[in-house]
C-alpha cells in the first residue's frame, strides 16, 4: 500500500490538499473492501494527513492481526513519531520500540535507521534489546542500520545523499560510519566498499545479482589512520 508514502510526499512538498485526497481515496477503497490491511492503511493515511496520533494508534491496532509485519512496523513508527511530536514520549516509546524490533527481525536496515533517528530526536533512550552475543568487531558486529549505510557508501553516495535516502541527518550518517570504520578496522570509504563487495559476493558458480561490479576487496585491510579520520568519513564537507 503506497498511500502513506504518497501522503508523506504531498505533505513534504506543501500540498495538504493532495494528502487529504489520497487519504479519502484509500478510505473509500477500504469501505468497499472489508479487509483488515486496507482498514489499517486507511486509518494510517487519515492519521498522517491530519497529524492525528490517536488515529495512527488505531491503525496499529487494525494492523496487529494481519500477516504483513512491515506494514505493522510502519504503522507503529508513524504513531510513535506522532506521539513524540505532540509531547507524549511515554506513548511513543513502546510503539517505536515495536517498530524497531520488527525492522531488526526483517533485517530492514534502512527502515531501522530511520526509526532510530525518530527515537533519538524525541530524546528517548532505547533499551538494550539487540541480538545477544553480537561480536564487537568484524562484519558480523555491524547493526542492520550500519550495514544499510555501508551499502550506500559502496554505491557511491555521499553522506548528505545517504541521509536523504534514509531520512536521517548527516550527523547520524557520520556516527554510523564512525562505528563501522572502528568495527571493521578500516580508514577509508574505498576500503568499506571493498568490504561490502566481499560480503555480498554470490556463491561460487552463480551470477551476481547486479550487473555493476564494485572494486575488488583488498587482501589485507590497512590499519586505521587516526589522524584525519573525521575528514575521510565524508566525501563532501
Amino acid at each position: 500500500m503506497i498511500g502513506p508514502d504518497l501522503i508523506r510526499l504531498a505533505l513534504a512538498s506543501g500540498d495538504p490538499e493532495r494528502a487529504q485526497a489520497v487519504a479519502a481515496a484509500v478510505t473509500g477503497l477500504a469501505e468497499r473492501n472489508q479487509v483488515p490491511s486496507l482498514t489499517g492503511a486507511a486509518l494510517r493515511c487519515q492519521g498522517l494527513a491530519n497529524d492525528d496520533a490517536g488515529t495512527l494508534a488505531a491503525a496499529v491496532q487494525a494492523c496487529q492481526p494481519g500477516i504483513r509485519p512491515l506494514e505493522l512496523a510502519g504503522a507503529c513508527e508513524d504513531a510513535g513519531a506522532a506521539f513524540a511530536r505532540h509531547g507524549h514520549p511515554d506513548r511513543a516509546r513502546p510503539l517505536l520500540e515495536q517498530a524497531l524490533e520488527i525492522y531488526e527481525r526483517l533485517d530492514a536496515g534502512r527502515d531501522l535507521a530511520r526509526a532510530e533517528a525518530v527515537l533519538r530526536a524525541a530524546g528517548i533512550r532505547r533499551g538494550r534489546r539487540g541480538r545477544r552475543g553480537r561480536p564487537k568487531f568484524g562484519w558480523a558486529a555491524l547493526t542492520p542500520a550500519e550495514r544499510a549505510v555501508a551499502g550506500l557508501v559502496a554505491d557511491g553516495l555521499t553522506n548528505p545523499q545517504i541521509g536523504a535516502r534514509l531520512y536521517v541527518s548527516r550527523r547520524t550518517v557520520h556516527t554510523h560510519l564512525t562505528h563501522v570504520f572502528a568495527k571493521l578496522d578500516i580508514a577509508s570509504r574505498a576500503q568499506l566498499a571493498a568490504q561490502v563487495t566481499r560480503h555480498q559476493e554470490p556463491p561460487e558458480g552463480t551470477a551476481a545479482s547486479s550487473g555493476h561490479a564494485r572494486q575488488p576487496a583488498f587482501a589485507e585491510p590497512l590499519p586505521p589512520a587516526r589522524r584525519g579520520l573525521r575528514q575521510r568519513l565524508s566525501s563532501q564537507p
